[in-house]
């Protein structure tokens, strides 16, 4: 049960650090043009 939780939030992690990147490369991108 302990290693489903652990993957679970591990894999949560990853989802909202991407987003977090994602909005990142955005703003960037509209602010070169």
């Amino acid at each position: 049960m302990v290693l489903v939780l652990k993957e679970i939030f591990i894999l949560f992690v990853g989802i909202v650090s991407g987003f977090e990147i994602a909005c990142i490369i955005r703003e960037e991108s509209e602010d070169r043009e």
